[in-house]
């Protein structure tokens, strides 16, 4: 019985991160990418930058965007493997469920930033490929950085010792 609930929390935990992973990682993007053709076509002929500077923009752009996808992903991979850690015995289940749903925002947040950077480009006088290059690395960032019920086999140690408790 208490497996089952333990299974069972773990799930709906893991969902609901994924749809708040998904809102922040595609529905952002979309709108972001809405706005930047709104936006961008009025603020296209602003900026004029010759092609060998937007070239290097571009660039260090992907640069940074890869970085920060694999910085999210190694401090995932990092809190996760050693969650019991940070929750002495006898934590509260919500607490410790707060702070995932914590961690994971900011995670997901710094894998969504490359849409950012492709809005920044395409203001600056980039194409629109540039601009989408940028999302297409927001949704790898994405599928590399949500929730997955192995990230969760520290919480389900959490969550035993919390139904035990009670």
């Amino acid at each position: 019985m208490q497996n089952e609930l333990q299974e069972e929390l773990v799930q709906t935990i893991t969902s609901k991160l994924n749809l708040l992973g998904f809102v922040i990682n595609l529905v952002a993007p979309a709108i972001i990418l809405l706005i930047g053709y709104i936006v961008g076509r009025e603020l296209h002929d602003l900026f004029t930058l010759e092609d060998d500077a937007l070239t290097a923009i571009r660039w260090a752009l992907i640069g940074v965007s890869v970085a920060e996808i694999v910085i999210a992903f190694l401090i995932k991979r990092h809190l996760f493997s050693k969650l019991d850690k940070y929750f002495p015995e006898g934590t509260d289940l919500k607490a410790a469920v707060g702070l995932v749903v914590k961690m994971m925002v900011i995670i997901h947040v710094l894998a969504a930033t490359p849409a950012l950077y492709g809005l920044l480009y395409y203001i600056l006088g980039g194409g629109i490929d540039g601009f989408l290059l940028m999302i297409i690395l927001n949704l790898i960032g994405f599928q590399l950085c949500r929730a997955r019920k192995s990230d969760f086999d520290s919480l389900s140690d959490i969550i035993q010792k919390s139904l035990q408790s009670n």
